[in-house]
């Protein structure tokens, strides 16, 4: 005796589901770091030092102690902004003048002592 064959669920729902579900599990889930992991930086004289002259359109910036030659993070303030920094990616090494290469957040600066927490 032979199964009907709409007996059976149909291959397509079953896969749909599986995705579905597949899709919420990933895109839920959030990684924990514990805080002696962390790494948190302020944009403050007292906690990266003053301001230096940077080689592109007149800014200044701050290094981070995130580097390796030639690249540093920093954070850059462009003359026309004062009291905007942005986290940037410069060339070149603190004795000499640095070149911003790329720039993280162009259209939401922020402001002196904000902080950064990787």
């Amino acid at each position: 005796m032979s199964c009907p064959a709409n007996s059976h669920l149909p291959l397509l729902p079953l896969l749909t589901i599986f995705c579905l579900a597949t899709f919420l599990f990933v895109h839920v889930s959030q990684a924990i770091v514990s805080s002696d992991r962390r790494f948190t930086y302020t944009n403050k004289d007292d906690n990266l030092g003053s301001l230096r002259q940077a080689y592109d359109y007149g800014g200044t910036y701050r290094s981070l102690p995130i580097y390796n030659f030639p690249f540093t993070l920093c954070f850059y303030s462009e003359t026309h902004y004062p009291n905007a920094f942005f986290l940037v990616l410069c060339m070149g090494d603190d004795s000499n003048h640095v070149l911003c290469v790329w720039e993280a957040n162009r259209d939401m600066p922020i402001r002196e002592g904000a902080t950064l927490t990787l």
